[in-house]
C-alpha cells in the first residue's frame, strides 16, 4: 500500500539518500516481479510484448507516467518486443 501511494513528483534526485538495505528488501515483497540490481542501487522489470506496437505503446505510456512523477526510468527494447524497466534514486 505505501508503494501505491507514492508520488514522487520530482522531490527525488541525484542527492537524495538511497534507502537503507533492510528497507530495500522490506519493500521488494510488495513487488515480486522486480528484481534488485547486483549493486543494490536500482530495480527492473522485464515485460515480453506482443509486438513491436504494443512494446513501443507500453513504453509511451510509461514515458507519460515518469514525466507526471517526475521521476525517469531507464527503458530498454531489445528484440523488437523484449522491455526492461529499470528504476533508481
Amino acid at each position: 500500500e505505501e508503494l501505491r501511494a507514492c508520488k514522487i513528483g520530482g522531490c527525488c534526485g541525484k542527492d537524495t539518500p538511497l534507502l537503507p538495505a533492510d528497507a530495500v528488501s522490506a519493500r521488494l515483497s510488495a513487488i515480486p516481479q522486480w528484481k534488485l540490481s547486483d549493486d543494490g542501487r536500482s530495480i527492473s522489470r522485464e515485460f515480453v510484448a506482443k509486438h513491436w506496437k504494443s512494446a513501443m505503446s507500453f513504453l509511451n505510456r510509461v514515458s507519460e507516467i515518469a514525466e507526471s512523477e517526475g521521476h525517469h526510468p531507464d527503458l530498454h527494447l531489445t528484440g523488437w518486443r523484449n522491455v526492461r524497466v529499470e528504476l533508481s534514486t
